[in-house]
């Protein structure tokens, strides 16, 4: 048997697939006013209902407003003042498209089969709590 890392024996896909995102900055030392927080999100989904049900009803959405489905939804793209709409969401606009694009939006996100978690983390108070010894909020975020 080689030990050549090149014919190792792949490992099977887990049957879960993980997703994080975050919101706000993790620095405790500038804090913005106008979003105190730091916020981590984690979707956790079964591989098979990604592929099967996910992807497929995203993409039929996408396919219903958009020349494309590579498009990437974005909250600041999607919630923005409509006057600030630009490149492919200028639909967003439109009076008749938004509501409808938002109700839609919506209704495939409650269809989809995750788990979703949230940590958040109120930076002035965590900094007034913990002073000297507070943890990173993006460390926190992951502990909780």
């Amino acid at each position: 048997m080689s030990s050549n890392p090149q014919h190792k024996t792949p490992r099977p896909a887990s049957r879960f697939l993980a997703f994080f995102d975050e919101c706000g900055d993790h620095s405790l030392e500038k804090i913005d006013p106008d979003f105190p927080l730091f916020v981590l999100a984690l979707v956790v989904v079964e591989r098979a209902k990604y592929r099967d049900i996910i992807l497929p009803a995203f993409n039929a959405f996408k396919l219903r407003y958009f020349d494309h489905e590579g498009i990437n939804l974005h909250s600041r793209d999607i919630v923005r003042d409509i006057r600030h709409s630009h490149g492919p969401f200028l639909l967003l606009r439109n009076p008749v498209i938004r509501p409808k694009f938002i109700e839609d939006l919506s209704g495939t996100m409650e269809q989809a089969p995750f788990t979703l978690f949230i940590s958040a983390v109120r930076k002035k108070e965590h900094l007034q709590r913990d002073a000297t010894n507070a943890a990173n909020p993006y460390d926190l975020a992951l502990e909780s």
